[in-house]
């Protein structure tokens, strides 16, 4: 849910910017990107932890299914 929630609110981060009076040019748009990966940065982190947390959870519950097939 937490890296949900900072992905939607790194969408509008780059929305936040004050555009040039020239319009859409190419450097604005690559500071919109530069901006918007930053602004991911909370989303990357949370996503490891989560993958992370994720793998020992699968490994322990292996482990688990393992010990019960051994009882039985």
């Amino acid at each position: 849910l937490m890296p949900i929630i900072t992905f939607v609110l790194s969408l509008i981060w780059p929305l936040n910017m004050v555009m040039p009076s020239a319009g859409l040019t190419a450097g604005f748009v690559a500071r919109m990107l530069i901006v918007w990966l930053i602004a991911n940065i909370p989303t990357i982190i949370l996503m490891v932890i989560y993958l992370a947390c994720r793998e020992n959870l699968r490994r322990k519950n292996g482990l688990d299914r393992m010990n019960i097939q051994d009882l039985g």
